[in-house]
């Protein structure tokens, strides 16, 4: 409160009472802004500690997770193209520098040690179900040939180019003529050389007729001599069975014939032995009317 009189005047100040409060607030506030700075670049250390150690063991690692791969490539776990994805996963995983050098080395060891055999095992399949034989020394030479001048693309190139071949069209062509010829003859042998295919026929002499005469000389016609386990082609088979079906056949027809003549040389005798009887009984009725007519009842 201030007031005065006269020509000067008076300055009243007034003070503001001090926070007995005040500064330690600000004390414990600015303590709190350093406690947190400092448990923030604690925290940032052990957060970027945390993530070396880890980049540091996913490094350490990536050699033996390598080989793993590496092994399920060779067993076929994986393809050359799963195995590499597997590399790149793992390296974008823990994000670690490229491992160009090691996709390399993969490719490598795939082209080199693992393709070849495997390539070899696919051509060896394809043959065996498309053609039903193994390739032959030259024709696998020829595949793998294709396989490296990037002609085949995949095994399906070759299977494809199978199912255009004589020995795909042969043996499929032919497939129901085999089913039946193995179901009438039994299973086929083959030749190894030649590919001809032979059946073995058993003949059953007990299924032939019999005949008690004496054929030849009665037809002038030699019997054949089947015999009793014959082995050939369909072709030679189905030739053996059509004499022996000709052969039952004509032996039964001789035997009918036989019959027939036998029956017609009966009919025969009997048909004369009536002639005779009725010419007898004509005679003697003849001569009864002869001894009758020779008495007269008048």
């Amino acid at each position: 409160m201030g007031g005065g009189s006269g020509g000067g005047g008076t300055t009243v100040t007034y003070q503001q009472p001090k926070d007995p409060y005040g500064d330690a607030l600000k004390q414990y506030q600015l303590e709190q802004l350093k406690k947190a700075d400092a448990d923030k670049i604690a925290a940032d250390a052990a957060k970027a500690a945390k993530e070396k150690a880890k980049l540091e063991a996913a490094t350490a690692a990536f050699d033996p997770y390598k080989s793993t791969v590496q092994k399920q490539l060779e067993s076929g776990m994986l393809s050359y193209n799963e195995a590499q994805a597997q590399l790149q996963d793992y390296v974008s995983k823990y994000d670690l520098t490229p491992q160009t050098k090691a996709y390399q080395d993969l490719t490598d060891y795939y082209l080199k040690e693992i393709q070849p055999s495997q390539q070899k095992a696919q051509i060896e399949a394809a043959y065996k179900e498309y053609v039903g034989t193994g390739p032959t020394a030259e024709q696998l030479k020829e595949a793998q040939a294709s396989f490296k001048s990037g002609y085949y693309k995949s095994i399906g190139d070759l299977k494809d180019a199978l199912k255009k071949s004589d020995a795909y069209q042969e043996k499929f062509n032919k497939s129901y003529l085999d089913n039946y010829y193995e179901t009438m003859f039994g299973k086929a042998t083959k030749d190894a050389k030649t590919g001809t295919k032979t059946y073995t026929f058993k003949f059953n002499e007990s299924l032939m007729p019999g005949y008690e005469g004496d054929l030849a000389k009665e037809t002038g016609v030699t019997m054949p001599e089947f015999q009793k386990e014959f082995t050939g082609t369909a072709g030679e088979i189905e030739a053996n069975l059509d004499a022996i079906k000709e052969t039952k056949k004509y032996i039964y027809s001789a035997g009918l014939t036989n019959l027939q003549g036998n029956i017609d040389k009966e009919t025969q005798k009997l048909k004369n032995e009536g002639t005779k009887e009725v010419a007898k009984l004509s005679k003697e009725a003849g001569l009864y009317s002869s001894l009758i007519g020779a008495f007269s009842f008048n």
